[in-house]
């Protein structure tokens, strides 16, 4: 993996908002390297949006694997007890399994067209609506 450095996205609020996440360090976990940033935005830790990426060579036959994870919590008072919860997550997860064999190029063509593809038509209605295609 790439040094770990903060790394800045947008939104989709009329007014774009960026979003900017923090490195918080790189853990090896069950044989993966995984590498977290936060959204320092929010005041408490709880509410602070997470960037994951894991990144894994599998031994056998050299296939590496790099999963990627972005959570969006959204939190609220309780009314009862006056302590900030989340009360719901909305998370994304994306898997790239890159043979051993294959091309940079094929690579960047697999990246490129998966963010192409999540901001068409036909996934942003299908995401943005939370419903099926038919």
């Amino acid at each position: 993996m790439p040094a770990q450095i903060s790394f800045s996205v947008n939104d989709a609020a009329v007014t774009p908002v960026a979003h900017v996440f923090a490195p918080q360090g790189v853990k090896n976990v069950s044989g993966e390297d995984v590498g977290t940033w936060r959204n320092l935005a929010v005041a408490k830790p709880l509410g602070m949006e997470e960037a994951v990426i894991s990144y894994a060579r599998r031994k056998a036959d050299g296939t590496t694997v790099f999963k990627m994870k972005l959570i969006l919590p959204t939190t609220a008072v309780n009314s009862t007890t006056g302590k900030t919860e989340i009360i719901r997550s909305h998370e994304a997860a994306v898997t790239f399994t890159l043979p051993p064999s294959g091309l940079v190029q094929e690579r960047k063509d697999l990246r490129t067209l998966l963010g192409n593809a999540l901001i068409s038509g036909q996934f942003t209605t299908a995401i943005d609506n939370a419903e099926g295609v038919w």
